[in-house]
């Protein structure tokens, strides 16, 4: 194997036109407002957190924080 080929394969040379390559940059980068919308519109239509399931988060952090402060109380009272 010449050492050329080794350094620059054939199989590994890519010849662009270079219409073809702006062509492609835009394609990749180019703003489509109506994916946007659909977007928008797909964020909108999820459905809201459950009442009972948010009254259980809070409930769930209420009595976190209530053993965090005991637990820093008996600390304290150690000391």
């Amino acid at each position: 194997m010449p050492v050329d080929e080794f350094i620059e394969p054939l199989a590994e040379q890519v010849i662009d036109n270079d219409s073809d390559i702006m062509e492609a940059i835009v394609a990749i980068y180019r703003h489509n407002e109506n994916e946007d919308e659909e977007e928008v519109e797909r964020e909108l239509e999820e459905s809201l957190p459950l009442l009972a399931d948010a009254i259980e988060a809070f409930t769930t952090l209420q009595r976190f924080e209530l053993s965090r402060d005991n637990r820093l109380q008996s600390i304290q009272a150690l000391d």
